[in-house]
């Protein structure tokens, strides 16, 4: 679970290592313990970042508002409630509708 911010600012000597993961993005875990930090896009303004919930003090604090990549998700699983789903297809569509929008 990840939640999108920006204007990320990580402490002066955080124990991050940050690696391309494909041709599209970045991703950045701790060196310490291998916790999974971030996902950055390619294109993405360098502040907007998604992070994992788990590295907030209070994850208990964010909602959980969207499933995306649901055409990959396992049968075995699903949130509970009523959430916006999103397939990968349908995800890439809108961030390159938002993308257009903003030029």
């Amino acid at each position: 679970m990840a939640v999108s911010c920006s204007d990320v600012v990580w402490n002066d000597g955080a124990p991050l290592t940050v690696y391309r993961s494909s041709d599209r993005a970045e991703r950045a875990f701790c060196s310490l313990c291998g916790s999974n930090l971030y996902w950055h896009g390619e294109g993405d303004a360098p502040s907007v970042q998604a992070l994992a919930l788990m590295a907030f003090d209070r994850p208990e604090d964010f909602a959980v508002t969207r499933e995306i990549y649901v055409d990959d998700k396992l049968d075995s699983y699903a949130l509970a409630g009523m959430k916006r789903s999103l397939t990968g297809a349908e995800l890439h569509a809108g961030s390159a509708a938002s993308a257009e929008r903003t030029v």
